[in-house]
């Protein structure tokens, strides 16, 4: 199985180098295609508690 990648394709690093868009670390974007698919799910369940509130 292969994980797609979250990115919406409006990225803007806020000022903790987080995107605006998927809401992944900058750290994390750049280490997805490294990562295996059971961190990409791990990544991918912390993102909707990362998104602010009401969005």
């Amino acid at each position: 199985m292969t994980i797609a990648s979250p990115c919406i394709r409006h990225c803007c690093l806020d000022e903790n180098d987080v995107c605006l868009g998927c809401r992944r670390t900058l750290e994390e974007i750049l280490a997805w295609h490294h990562m295996t698919d059971e961190q990409k799910m791990k990544i991918i369940k912390q993102l909707a508690e990362r998104a602010p509130q009401g969005k």
